[in-house]
């Protein structure tokens, strides 16, 4: 992503760091790897990428920037947000609203960039951001951002005034490497799939699939489908059946090359509340996945 390049294009911006004049690279990027080291972000667990990581991060502390973590979902961009953070308060961009603002504090994180609802679109963050730009650099936190869009993606989606501000202000890092989620995530499919041979999961998957292929993954509302079958089944089927039909419908929306141009119309053809009904399904089902995740943790 090119919001950043390096630091040293960077030196002498916006903000003036006092700690900067007292401490060193070396020392701050030692610091910080003892920090992230002790809540669990581990050489093992970034990969090739972890000393780009460590490097950026210290270099942005040194100069008062902030970072832009990109990379692909579950790659642990969130989590070493945290852990390099972990007083920071953290706002995810898929639960923003009208009347979006950021937290007062020295460090704010935005989670997931670019996975704002629908139904309110990228306007609640864009605002909030270009708020925070104008605000004199002494007094205004530094933020920390991450997210799965690329660059390009960026400049499309949130435009040049965002993205021109970003480049004065952040170091981007792009984070490489294996989908940690990828074990909790066959963990909770392998529940699905155990419980697909059951007639009613089995009956309802194939009548979702039948749907969606028939009227397109666009037409059809998987959050509502969810809420809907966990009225009409128990809840292990529910649960089973709603995993399997957003697994398959996330599936086909991110392999459709007109994404971005589809969640638009959806987000201004429907109806609000048919919208918000959406995005609480998809929630539901997202906590029922969730709750496959703890149980893997209390296990291991």
């Amino acid at each position: 992503m090119n919001i950043g390049a390096t630091a040293e294009s960077i030196v002498g911006s916006l903000f003036a760091v006092a700690q900067a004049e007292k401490e060193s690279v070396d020392s701050i990027r030692a610091r910080i790897e003892q920090r992230i080291s002790e809540r669990g972000f581990r050489r093992d667990v970034a990969g090739e990428c972890y000393s780009d990581l460590v490097e950026t991060l210290a270099q942005a502390e040194h100069d008062g920037l902030g970072v832009f973590f990109s990379g692909r979902p579950g790659v642990g961009k969130t989590f070493l947000a945290r852990c390099a953070f972990p007083s920071a308060p953290l706002v995810q961009c898929s639960q923003v609203g009208d009347g979006f603002e950021l937290p007062d504090a020295p460090v704010v994180i935005i989670d997931d960039l670019g996975a704002e609802p629908q139904v309110f679109g990228r306007e609640p963050v864009l605002q909030a951001f270009l708020g925070w730009y104008d605000t004199p650099p002494a007094t205004r936190p530094r933020l920390i951002i991450t997210s799965n869009l690329r660059g390009e993606d960026v400049r499309r989606r949130y435009g040049e005034r965002f993205t021109s501000r970003a480049r004065a202000t952040m170091i981007a890092v792009r984070i490489t490497g294996d989908d940690h989620r990828s074990r909790e995530s066959e963990r909770a499919k392998a529940q699905a799939e155990a419980s697909a041979d059951d007639p009613d999961v089995a009956r309802e998957f194939r009548a979702f699939v039948k749907q969606m292929r028939s009227s397109g993954w666009h037409n059809i509302n998987v959050g509502v489908w969810a809420a809907m079958l966990a009225k009409k089944l128990d809840a292990p089927k529910a649960k089973a059946a709603g995993i399997l039909i957003v697994d398959a419908w996330e599936r086909e929306m991110d392999l459709d090359p007109a994404r971005d141009e589809k969640l638009k119309w959806i987000a201004e053809s429907q109806e609000r509340d048919v919208v918000e009904r959406h995005e609480r399904g998809l929630e539901m089902v997202r906590g029922w996945r969730e709750q496959h995740c703890e149980a893997d943790r209390e296990e291991g």
